[in-house]
């Protein structure tokens, strides 16, 4: 039986994908910041971690397993860019030495597409379509 970790459990992609999984022959453990956000999982008798993207000491209570879905983070700009680059930068690195620290060899990470949308409706695009500027700036220059 594979045994896969998902971050970010409680969002509109991560519950669809949790409940795929749940159908399929696989273990399943989410990482929740609270026994609120546990709800659904305990009434689903879906195993789940308490702890935070952007606190490496919690993780660390995260189980070994095959593969880490990665789909946590956050858009919210009216919290300001510390927040922002707390939880989808850190977040992200803290989760990258969990994967060496628990030998988790696979991991699949994903984004949103409110990275290039910026409000608008967006269709039939690819890898190829240009980032606005102010996103590059937010999440990735001020970091290099």
């Amino acid at each position: 039986m594979i045994k896969m970790i998902v971050t970010g459990a409680n969002g509109f992609i991560g519950r669809a994908l949790v409940n795929k999984l749940k159908n399929e022959n696989t273990k399943i453990v989410v990482l929740v910041r609270s026994n609120e956000q546990a709800e659904f999982f305990k009434q689903h008798h879906i195993e789940y971690i308490i702890g935070d993207i952007t606190d490496r000491k919690s993780l660390l209570n995260l189980p070994n397993a095959d593969i880490l879905f990665h789909l946590a983070g956050v858009l919210d700009h009216t919290k300001g860019q510390n927040y922002l680059t707390e939880v989808n930068v850190k977040g992200t690195e803290n989760i990258l030495e969990i994967c060496k620290i628990k030998k988790i060899n696979r991991l699949v990470y994903l984004s949103t597409l409110a990275v290039v949308a910026n409000g608008k409706e967006l269709n039939n695009i690819d890898e190829t379509y240009p980032l606005p500027a102010e996103n590059i700036r937010l999440t990735t220059l001020e970091n290099a």
